[in-house]
C-alpha cells in the first residue's frame, strides 16, 4: 500500500477522535473536533473491523471495465500467436483471428499487450 505522509497525518487524527470519544462520549468527541456523528460511526466501524488500515483511504478503482478483452479471447490470441509463431506480427494474427469470428479489442490487437 502507498502511504504519503498526508494518508498518515489524515489516519492518526481519526484514531485521535474515536480514542477521545472512549474517554468523553461521542458527542462531545465529534462537538471538539467539528465532526458529524455519522463521519464519525464510519471511521469507528471501519477501526473496528479493519483496524488502522481500515482508515486509509481507498482509491476508486474499477472493479471491472466494460471494454475490457474477455480471458477467452486472450487465451484464444495467445495460442494462435504460439501456433503460428507470430511474435509481433499483427497481419497474420489479424487475419487468423477474422477467421475464428473472434472479436479483440484494439488495445489487445495493436498494442501486444494481451493478458497483461
Amino acid at each position: 500500500m502507498d502511504i504519503n505522509y498526508k494518508d498518515a497525518l489524515s489516519v492518526r487524527y481519526k484514531i485521535g477522535v474515536i480514542e477521545y470519544a472512549s474517554v468523553v462520549g461521542v458527542t462531545d468527541a465529534c462537538r471538539e473536533f467539528e465532526v458529524s456523528r455519522s463521519t464519525f460511526y464510519v471511521w469507528k466501524n471501519k477501526y473496528d473491523l479493519h483496524g488502522k488500515a481500515g482508515l486509509y483511504r481507498k482509491k476508486p478503482i474499477a472493479k471491472s471495465h466494460p471494454r475490457k478483452t474477455s480471458p477467452e479471447i486472450i487465451e484464444k490470441i495467445l495460442e494462435l500467436r504460439k501456433e503460428y509463431k507470430l511474435g509481433s506480427l499483427t497481419m497474420k494474427l489479424t487475419t487468423s483471428v477474422d477467421r475464428y469470428a473472434i472479436l479483440i479489442s484494439q488495445r489487445c490487437k495493436y498494442e501486444n499487450s494481451c493478458g497483461s
